[in-house]
């Protein structure tokens, strides 16, 4: 089940999981994790219904397996039920059982459950850090962001790819082109760490609001990565806001050599030619005039 589940064939493993005529904790674990690792977060919820109904007690790993589903699903209420359960069994505090926690509020809305989770623990590693900001990034609490990164390095807990991510990320959301540049000069030169494409891409998309679409582009000319799609529609959506017609073309170009049948790209084109016709028309009126 494990092996079908890794090569998202769940139907293989739906199969071998049927057969089984005693079904311990470890199957319905698996099975579990199949669901929840190929995004059928619902099944995942059903099958542990199901294990229950069955009288198998969850162990340890059966909670970490079926948490994320409950993330996934925003299913508050039934995740604050499995939260009072953990706390019966005196598992809430297990590291990653709380970080799975931390990340389930955060998924959900719930960012004091979230918070006053990640206080209680007696440990807290770097894992532990990025669920609570990731919560409060995905629900553009972008000072709370910033606190815990800042307190995060206060306490001597080494940021990793991730945590630059989330902090870089809440710059662009409040297009903080300098601070997001200070982040990723202390990821790169303080911490030697390579950064991604969805680091520089960071950087891209704030060049690109601020409009700064030549410098944009020189960025990408530099990255040591290839630029992928999103980077080159970062810069169309850029190029169509500012009227940069040339640089769009540009984009567009290198976006389509990456995927000829690149829907977006052939719409936000045409987007940029439709505004270069209407600026036409406007000065061809006021010139009649």
């Amino acid at each position: 089940m494990n092996m079908y589940g890794k090569c998202s064939d769940v139907e293989e493993a739906e199969k071998v999981f049927a057969r089984l005529h005693r079904r311990d904790v470890l199957a319905w674990t698996a099975m579990i994790a199949v669901y929840a690792q190929n995004g059928r977060y619902k099944m995942a919820l059903q099958i542990f219904e199901l294990m229950q109904k069955e009288r198998v007690i969850p162990d340890r790993v059966s909670f970490l397996s079926i948490l994320p589903a409950y993330a996934s699903q925003a299913a508050i209420n039934e995740g604050q039920h499995m939260h009072t359960i953990l706390c019966n069994i005196g598992l809430e505090l297990d590291p990653e059982i709380a970080n799975a926690l931390i990340t389930m509020y955060g998924k959900c809305g719930s960012l004091e459950s979230a918070e006053d989770v990640f206080e209680k623990m007696q440990y807290r590693d770097v894992v532990s850090w990025n669920a609570l900001l990731t919560g409060y990034a995905q629900y553009g609490e972008s000072d709370h962001v910033f606190h815990f990164f800042e307190k995060m390095l206060g306490q001597g807990i080494e940021p990793d790819l991730v945590s630059f991510l989330v902090v870089m990320c809440a710059c662009t959301r409040n297009g903080l082109f300098h601070k997001s540049k200070t982040y990723f000069e202390t990821m790169t030169k303080d911490y030697g760490m390579i950064p991604t494409i969805r680091h520089q891409s960071c950087i891209v998309d704030l060049l690109g609001r601020m409009g700064e679409v030549d410098k944009a582009v020189e960025m990408i000319k530099k990255m040591p990565l290839c630029p992928n799609l999103v980077v080159w529609h970062t810069v169309l959506g850029a190029s169509r806001y500012w009227g940069s017609a040339s640089i769009g073309k540009q984009a567009f170009e290198k976006a389509i050599h990456l995927d000829k049948n690149d829907a977006v790209a052939y719409i936000m084109m045409s987007h940029i030619f439709a505004s270069m016709d209407c600026e036409d028309n406007k000065m061809l009126r006021a010139t009649k005039l």
